[in-house]
């Protein structure tokens, strides 16, 4: 049975990675929308790394998992436009 999750795990890890991303891509939204996703996957993949590396779990799976954890945690909170790049109000 670990055998089995461990074989099927990553598959289903980037099913679901490909769904997020069709959704994100593809999803309703009325604007752009910009936020941390880059930043969360970044520091959830060197998180993941970490804690592979301390012998919790296997690296590829650590890194996986943070990279996962990371995107929906940078994907929670929007940026907020700069003063160079204004609103959409005042854009239009």
């Amino acid at each position: 049975m670990k055998d089995f999750v461990q074989a099927a795990l990553p598959w289903v890890a980037m099913g679901v990675l490909i769904a997020f991303l069709l959704v994100r891509k593809f999803g309703p939204r009325k604007r752009p929308v910009k936020d941390y996703t880059a930043e969360g996957m970044s520091i959830g993949m060197c998180l993941g790394c970490a804690i592979g590396a301390a012998g919790v779990m296997r690296i590829e799976n650590g890194l996986w998992i943070g990279m996962l954890i990371g995107m929906r945690a940078g994907r929670a909170k929007e940026k907020k436009p700069s003063e160079k790049e204004g609103t959409d109000e005042e854009k239009e």
